[in-house]
């Protein structure tokens, strides 16, 4: 071979391999621009000492102000790490006659409080007086017992008697048992006074096990990472592995993995790219309103959410207000969802013991509780169960639920969903009849006007509506909608339930200018569902304007070895693990955690795999020129 061959074969090979790394080294990160990918002025985070720092000053002074720039530099692991050397607080429950009882102790020694403490079991919530050590006993249904408390320790050793936890009891195994938990998690959330309004970013690096917990007696509290966050900040691959968000209060408590609450200003723009959480969120009030989200609790403002998911789960009750859950968000105003899902279990439990007063209402989604302004979902999914439960000592109750296996309850003037897909089961139950109930697979419903357009979409998840209401609005696809929405080529199963419509209330645009049915939008049988003939992938008009068919060549796919046969997005594949639950192999809502952290990394190997080819075509070419 001359030496002007082996020249640009050695070029070529630079030339390409070094396009392949590029591509493999930035695959999932498009929001990172040049600036940012230069860590060289930002706060490099490696321990969990420098972690709970972080907006500890006031912004543009000290070492850690709340509008700078930080990054992770390696895992911050939780695991041994307690950063609050809090004390063991031991949650005994006895289980008899379908009640259990809940008695809280420090050490061996009967807990004595300085304030009042809430316990709330399976949604039962109630406050605990002055020094008692006893909730009483509380029914429940099943042996299964969810318990919620926090409070303030009068005989706690140390600086910080206030404590929060929950945790869950199986009385299919002894009628007594305990739980030992650490009193106020392993390190305290961040809170900033006026709230952090800087960029976090996790550099592929993650936090581990981080437990953090919040209590406020006589007011509302906050919780998560960051238990508040101000006007415009950024999260950029923020891992949570494991761990918990607990918050509990008498007024209104947030909770959410990253965020509890965002700032009040609706003027402001909270970006979370790349990110996701595995641990359990719970929030629960004994007087106020509860909120959890795998992600956050509140965001007000405008919330971009793309590339990021969670798989813990979410659970809130109450005995007054309203109660809101989401996998990704409890409630939002403005939403942009892209690229997202969730698989974790969102939950609402109330319960009222008055005569006169009424459970709270219930909002739940599979991805967002409540959107107050206008919401956009594409290409995302929910594979998550979806309850709410309600008992009231009434023999009627006001009380509204609206779920939906993507969003409970969305009230701005447009909700736009594209391309995205439920597979949860939507679970609802109550003691006395409701006032109204919005069920859907896709949305719940408004009660008042809402104008959604809602394209190329299914839902297969069961909806059993174990309640009864003076105003049942239960669909497969959407509880109520305005007439001035739009759905075109939706599908859903009907689980064998004849009864199910493909809108409970409301006379939208469907698959055309006129208001009926064409043979495109409607219920198909799961075999029907599993073909992709049957779905349609022309173009149609609707409003006067060219709607695109479902996409089979770069939207979607189906493999019958994957998501039980049913269409699967291509871009979130890659955490499907063949099930469609992140790196998981059980096909339910508990897969692995590993599979999400580049939602575009076979992007990236497909590409390599080409310049690999590319460059052995070039190898060729120059061997056989003379």
């Amino acid at each position: 071979m001359t030496s002007r061959k082996t020249s640009v074969i050695m070029i070529a090979m630079f030339l390409v391999l070094s396009s392949s790394l590029a591509v493999i080294m930035t695959a999932g990160d498009e929001d990172f621009d040049a600036e940012t990918t230069d860590y060289t002025n930002w706060i490099k985070i490696s321990t969990p000492e420098q972690l709970s720092k972080i907006g500890s000053t006031a912004a543009d002074t000290g070492d850690y102000p709340i509008n700078g720039k930080y990054v992770l530099t390696k895992d911050i692991d939780f695991t041994n790490d307690d950063r609050n050397g809090g004390f063991d607080l031991t949650i005994q429950a006895v289980y008899s006659a379908s009640k259990v009882t809940i008695t809280l102790k420090v050490g061996d020694a009967l807990l004595t409080s300085a304030s009042s403490m809430i316990v709330s079991v399976n949604g039962t919530t109630q406050e605990i007086v002055t020094g008692s050590s006893s909730s009483g006993a509380i029914a429940i249904e099943g042996k299964i017992a969810k318990v919620v408390v926090g409070g303030e320790a009068g005989n706690a050793p140390g600086s910080k008697p206030v404590f929060a936890a929950a945790v869950t009891f199986n009385f299919n195994g002894p009628s007594s048992q305990n739980k030992i938990i650490n009193s106020n998690g392993n390190m305290d959330p961040l809170t900033p006074v006026d709230g952090f309004e800087g960029v976090f970013h996790g550099n592929g690096y993650k936090i581990i096990g981080l437990n953090t917990i919040s209590f406020n007696p006589s007011g509302e509290a906050y919780n998560g990472l960051f238990a508040r966050i101000g006007a415009v900040t950024t999260f950029d691959g923020i891992s949570l592995d494991g761990g918990s968000s607990v918050s509990t209060a008498s007024a209104s408590a947030l909770a959410g993995g990253l965020i509890g609450f965002g700032s009040t200003a609706v003027t402001t723009t909270t970006t979370i790219a790349n990110c996701y959480n595995t641990g359990d969120i719970s929030a629960s009030t004994s007087g106020g309103s509860p909120y959890a989200g795998g992600l956050f609790g509140i965001v007000a403002g405008e919330v971009i959410i793309k590339n990021s998911y969670n798989t813990g789960n979410a659970s809130v009750s109450s005995i007054s207000k309203f109660m809101f859950a989401g996998g990704l968000g409890a409630r939002s105003v403005t939403a942009t969802i892209t690229n997202c899902y969730n698989t974790g279990d969102i939950s609402a439990s109330a319960f009222s013991a008055s005569t006169t007063s009424h459970p709270p209402d219930a909002f739940v989604g599979g991805l967002i509780g409540q959107g107050n302004s206008n919401v956009e979902i594409r290409n995302s999914y929910n594979a998550g169960a979806l309850f709410i439960s309600s008992s009231s000592a009434r023999p009627s109750s006001v009380t509204d639920f609206y779920i939906g296996g993507l969003i409970g309850r969305p009230q701005g003037e447009t909700t736009m969903i594209i391309d995205s897909y439920n597979t949860g089961d939507i679970f609802t139950s109550s003691t006395v009849p409701l006032s109204d109930i919005y069920a859907g697979g896709l949305v719940g419903g408004n009660d008042s006007s809402l104008r959604a357009t809602i394209t190329n979409c299914y839902n297969v998840g069961k909806l059993s509506i174990s309640a009864s209401s003076s105003n049942d609005c239960t669909s497969g696809l959407i509880g109520r909608i305005n007439t001035n929405g739009s759905i075109t080529n939706c599908y859903f199963y009907n689980n064998g339930d004849a009864d199910l419509n493909l809108i409970g209330y409301g006379t939208p645009i469907i698959d055309g200018s006129d208001g009926r049915i064409k043979g495109h939008s409607g219920v198909m049988s799961l075999k029907e569902l599993q073909n992709k003939a049957s779905y349609f992938t022309g173009d149609t008009t609707v409003d006067a304007k060219t709607v695109k068919g479902w996409d089979f060549e770069n939207v979607w796919n189906i493999d019958p070895l994957t998501n039980n046969g049913l269409p699967t997005l291509r871009l979130l594949a890659d955490t499907s693990g063949g099930d469609n639950t992140p790196g998981g192999t059980d096909g339910g809502n508990n897969g692995g955690n590993g599979g999400g952290d580049n939602l575009y990394i076979g992007v990236a190997i497909g590409a390599a795999i080409g310049a690999i080819v590319a460059l052995a075509v070039v190898f060729l070419l120059v061997l056989r020129r003379p």
